[in-house]
């Protein structure tokens, strides 16, 4: 897989892989805001209702204070004028009305007031029994009552007129200490659970379009950003490979071809490291061209210009220089050496020294020409003397290689004196 196919796959399913967790993310979030508001509405509904519930406690209360106020000298006179007046007070079509409980002389509770039965006055409060859950519900409301002098709240499940179903009920209930009484009223909360309920399915809807509504912008990011992905990779892999293919004519040795990049980036980098790698080979090439150049023309003394490059290119040219210099050293010395010979001078000899293989060999052809021109000159020179001892060994030596005329013309030339000297001394 090529690498601007790598960049596009990785920027595209990091990108899917965002857009979805932002989208689960979301949801969650939106799911819980949901579940928070929905407590909260719950929770400023049912605090509604209460002190809606706590304003008409208070306000009976104020009322039996005034009749108590009224008929100072007969408490029996004022309770009467009070309940008469609170129980005119009914709410909410009668939904909303008052119930009073007053602590008898042989301590049973019982109404003296139950704003829509009013059959159920004098009864014992303990005839309300328990409610569908076992709480015993005069219980709940005397509690409640004497929890504060203020007052206080109970929760309880009572018959809703017009259903015969028990449903929950909030009551708000407060003791009057002076008479004994406990003066409550309630209403019922089920409408708040079903207020919530809608509320709820309302704000569902609500996340259900802000949820269609992310996933089409969330496609719609994915779309762009794959595009600016497509944008950016290619930024990377057209000059990549323009890369490639100036380092592949290198490797073929053609070092013409350059990036010419204007960047400023890492790509921008590579490329001028890559321009430079064709421009520094060329001009090792410009070195060996002159080098083969002064080769031809026979100057053995020319060197590569090391100073020019660096790092393995410097020691490249190094090495070429140091294997000419190797190159050279015996055939200097043995030029030194023939140039000598020239003249007849055969006092100078290549120096073996640290010299092996071929250049050994060289070496050691020069020394050994040498040394022959030398031994013909000493024979020369003893026959001159007349000395002629070495005939008989080269007499039997007689030609060293078939082309020698040089040994057998010596030989002939000290037989033939060899007879002169011979017919003198007859």
């Amino acid at each position: 897989m090529k690498i601007s196919c790598k960049i596009n796959l990785l920027c595209i399913v990091s990108l899917i892989v965002f857009g979805l967790l932002s989208i689960v993310g979301l949801r969650l979030l939106l799911q819980h805001t949901a579940g928070e508001l929905t407590v909260q509405n719950e929770n400023m509904l049912l605090n509604d209702k209460r002190d809606y519930l706590r304003d008409l406690v208070d306000g009976a209360c104020m009322l039996a204070k005034d009749a108590a106020q009224q008929h100072p000298d007969n408490p029996e006179l004022a309770q009467q004028e009070a309940v008469k007046r609170i129980a005119a007070l009914q709410y909410r079509n009668g939904a909303v009305y008052f119930f009073i409980f007053r602590k008898d002389g042989d301590g049973i509770y019982r109404f003296i007031l139950h704003g829509a039965d009013h059959s159920k006055e004098g009864v014992a409060a303990a005839s309300l029994g328990a409610d569908a859950d076992g709480v015993d519900i005069f219980d709940v409301l005397k509690a409640a009552a004497l929890r504060s002098p203020a007052g206080g709240f109970a929760r309880y499940q009572y018959n809703k007129p017009g259903t015969g179903m028990r449903v929950p009920k909030e009551s708000f209930v407060r003791e009057l200490p002076q008479w004994k009484w406990l003066i409550g009223t309630g209403v019922y909360v089920d409408d708040i659970a079903a207020d919530v309920q809608a509320q709820q399915r309302l704000l569902e809807r609500q996340i259900g379009a802000v949820n269609y509504t992310m996933m089409g912008l969330a496609l719609l990011v994915i779309a762009v950003a794959a595009m600016v992905a497509v944008f950016l990779s290619r930024s990377i892999t057209v000059p990549l490979a323009r890369a490639v293919a100036v380092a592949k004519a290198v490797a073929a040795g053609d070092f013409t071809g350059r990036l010419e990049m204007k960047r400023r980036d890492e790509i921008g980098v590579l490329a001028a490291a890559i321009d430079t790698m064709p421009e520094t080979l060329g001009s090792i090439s410009g070195e060996f061209d002159r080098l083969a150049a002064a080769t031809e023309k026979g100057d053995m003394s020319f060197r590569c210009d090391a100073k020019k490059f660096s790092g393995a290119y410097r020691d490249i040219i190094g090495i070429v220089n140091r294997t000419l210099d190797h190159i050279a050293r015996p055939i200097d010395a043995s030029l030194r050496v023939l140039d000598r010979m020239q003249f007849n001078d055969i006092t100078v000899a290549v120096d073996e020294t640290g010299l092996c293989g071929d250049y050994l060999k060289i070496a050691r052809a020069v020394n050994g020409v040498r040394e022959r021109i030398g031994h013909v000159q000493r024979i020369m020179i003893n026959i001159a003397d007349g000395d002629l001892d070495e005939l008989p060994e080269l007499e039997k030596t007689g030609r060293r290689c078939d082309n020698d005329r040089l040994l057998p013309s010596l030989v002939k030339m000290m037989q033939a004196v060899n007879l002169l000297i011979r017919d003198v001394n007859q």
